[in-house]
């Protein structure tokens, strides 16, 4: 049968898809299907790459370094502990500083140390070892915060057992009155890349100073050296530095320090030297050190030269003619150095229980026919005693080191 064109009526070949007269196409129309999404088959995939995302997103964030900051105080956990680091003092290691004040003396210069503990937070208990195995390492920074010519400086941070051995770490601080204020930055960086950064503030209070010169001040004999002390205690705060110069004469009669702490200057000028013939004195509460320069103590082969029931320093000084020379007792730390010491029963004479120290250093010391040259019978702390440079000659003992402590006689001469 004939197929004609549904659209013009013609005739069409056998086969055709269009009509060759209309050009109508004679294709079956069919309805259009949406697309169908096969999310059975992608939905596993989807949720393995959020997932697979996830992790590596937690991983990250888990292992991403962190810094943690505090003034005077940082907390931090690690291996399932938490830790309390502090600068502080021996006394109170779990009651963070976040300031110290130091009070400085013009023209003097000035060292303290800055101790840096670490606490179990949740027991109190010393953690120090224990952390300082996490710890890569310890740096230091110092930021004045007033415009000097004359910085704070810092020493490397490192453990000082022998003088404060709770303490994790020390630095040892060095300034003057013209340093000004300082903040001080300890950079710990832990093994696990881990930033922590642990400040306090040196803040810089200048100390008046007066000077009492033999010139201009009545203090040729031992009472008038007496009675000026006496009254320059009542004029004086107990922290101001007061700088005694003395004249080129002998003092006989004893000398008591009972109210706060004086630098005595012996005369270097000309013939003359300032003596002391008996025993010069010093007892009292611990407190700021009291300094003997350039001086002669003569004795008669009785008693103490330097008595010191506080703490006391003798720099250039001579001993001779002594029971004993100079003296440490009840809870002072005192200090021979560039002295002279000979004839005496003991030249020095170290009998303290404290716990606290000034100064290592006992160098440059000539003890010459002393029975006794250094007698150690308590000395506070477990700091070494440093003799370099000290000679000892022609005495019946050089040291009696009766409590065993920690001397160190590798740069000294026996004779």
């Amino acid at each position: 049968m004939e197929k004609t064109c549904p659209h013009c009526g013609a005739s069409l070949p056998e086969g055709a898809s269009f009509c060759p007269h209309c050009a109508s196409d004679l294709s079956p129309r069919r309805p259009s299907r949406v697309p169908r999404f096969r999310l059975k088959r992608v939905l596993p995939v989807i949720v393995a790459v959020l997932l697979i995302g996830a992790g590596f997103i937690g991983y990250y964030t888990a292992s991403r370094p962190e810094t943690y900051e505090g003034q005077g105080e940082v907390f931090y956990s690690a291996n399932g502990k938490n830790y309390q680091l502090t600068l502080g003092y021996p006394d109170t290691r779990n009651q963070p500083l976040p300031s110290v004040t130091q009070r400085a003396a013009a023209d003097e210069q000035y060292r303290f140390p800055m101790r840096f503990y670490i606490n179990d937070q949740d027991t109190g208990s010393d953690a120090n070892e224990e952390f300082m195995e996490l710890v890569d390492n310890v740096s230091m920074e110092v930021h004045p915060l007033t415009d000097t010519d004359s910085p704070t400086v810092c020493s490397e941070p490192v453990p000082m057992p022998d003088y404060s051995p709770d303490a994790a770490l020390i630095t040892l601080i060095d300034f003057t009155v013209e340093s000004g204020d300082t903040q001080m930055v300890w950079n710990i960086k832990m093994k696990n890349g881990d930033q922590i950064r642990l400040s306090q503030d040196l803040i810089i209070q200048e100390i008046p100073t007066y000077n009492y010169r033999y010139q201009d001040t009545k203090m040729d004999t031992i009472s008038d050296l007496q009675a000026l002390l006496d009254q320059i205690a009542q004029e004086t705060d107990i922290s101001d530095v007061v700088n005694i110069y003395l004249p080129p004469v002998t003092y006989e009669g004893e000398l008591v320090i009972d109210s706060r702490p004086f630098n005595f200057y012996g005369c270097t000028e000309g013939q003359g030297r300032t003596t002391f013939t008996d025993t010069v004195q010093l007892v009292g509460e611990d407190r700021s050190i009291s300094y003997f320069y350039d001086i002669d103590f003569v004795g008669d082969g009785t008693s103490v030269g330097l008595s010191a029931g506080v703490r006391a320093r003798a720099t250039r000084c001579n001993f001779s003619g002594w029971k004993t020379g100079m003296l440490g007792y009840g809870y002072a730390w005192v200090n021979l150095i560039e002295s002279r010491v000979e004839n005496c029963e003991v030249g020095f004479h170290f009998n303290s229980t404290g716990n606290s120290a000034s100064h290592s250093m006992f160098n440059d010391n000539t003890f010459l026919n002393c029975g006794t040259a250094v007698l150690l019978e308590n000395v506070p702390t477990d700091l070494t005693l440093n003799f370099d440079g000290s000679t000892f000659s022609s005495n019946g003992v050089d040291i009696d080191n009766r409590c065993q402590h920690s001397v160190n006689t590798s740069e000294a001469t026996f004779d």
